[in-house]
């Protein structure tokens, strides 16, 4: 079964939504799709951080295109990424989908904030 995520890349924390939201079907883990941002970031934009830079070199990088541009959150995603460009920061939450009172609720648990 894929591990399905969203990256959510903000220019600012201040922001009140994303600039773009990107899904990723496979290998969202943490130790997946994480740390290959991560070190992309890293390696890549060594000063500056732009949004849309980044969501460009993103797309442009991935050549399989596993990578897409979204409207919105996908609803049976695992993982979620926040990346803030101009704080140089990223979250990750672990989504988890349960059922209490014949309602699907969505667990929303931090697990981890690095600067990059």
């Amino acid at each position: 079964m894929a591990t399905r995520c969203n990256i959510r890349i903000f220019q600012s924390e201040k922001s009140d939504k994303p600039d773009f939201i990107l899904y990723h079907h496979n290998d969202g883990y943490p130790t997946g799709v994480g740390v290959w941002v991560e070190d992309f970031i890293r390696n890549r934009f060594k000063y500056v951080l732009y949004s849309d830079h980044l969501a460009n070199a993103l797309l442009k990088w991935d050549e399989d295109k596993e990578y897409q541009i979204v409207n919105v959150m996908a609803g049976d995603i695992n993982y979620f990424y926040d990346i803030f460009c101009d704080e140089r920061l990223i979250r990750c939450y672990h989504c988890e989908r349960r059922f209490e009172n014949e309602k699907i609720v969505n667990d929303v648990t931090l697990k981890y904030e690095h600067n990059i």
